[in-house]
């Protein structure tokens, strides 16, 4: 049985190659609203040879799931996409002018809507330049 498809996912594709990129360290940080801890909340995971994430691990146990939170907070929260780029490039022998790349951008959560939501944020990087839209 395949897992079903989390609220946030994300892909990255090297603009210079023209091919996904593997390996990249992703960090997924909801800003706003805080969690009712004063936590952050934080997901992580690397992506796959596909240059892409399909889940998100959590390295607090106590935390709530991704799918948790959208389904208990309703209302527009604020997320950032930290992409960990810089190793990826210098093992390209590439020393890149964007060490890491942050994206933040809206959702809202479930509570009385639609479960089915989804918010994809694909990231198009070369060592220079880097630029993002809202993905389906």
């Amino acid at each position: 049985m395949t897992q079903p498809r989390p609220p946030i996912t994300c892909h990255i594709l090297d603009t210079l190659t023209g091919l996904p990129a593997a390996n990249i360290p992703v960090h997924l940080t909801l800003l706003s609203p805080s969690s009712p801890s004063g936590a952050a909340i934080t997901f992580q995971q690397s992506t796959n040879n596909d240059g892409r994430i399909g889940g998100w691990e959590n390295p607090d146990p106590s935390h709530p799931t991704l799918q948790s939170v959208f389904e208990n907070m309703g209302g527009e929260m604020m997320w950032v996409c930290r992409f960990e780029t810089r190793n990826y490039f210098e093992q390209k022998g590439i020393q890149p002018f964007f060490p890491e790349v942050e994206i933040r951008f809206l959702t809202e959560g479930f509570s009385g809507g639609d479960a089915a939501k989804h918010w994809h944020v694909p990231l198009l990087l070369g060592p220079y330049s880097y630029t993002t839209y809202r993905g389906s």
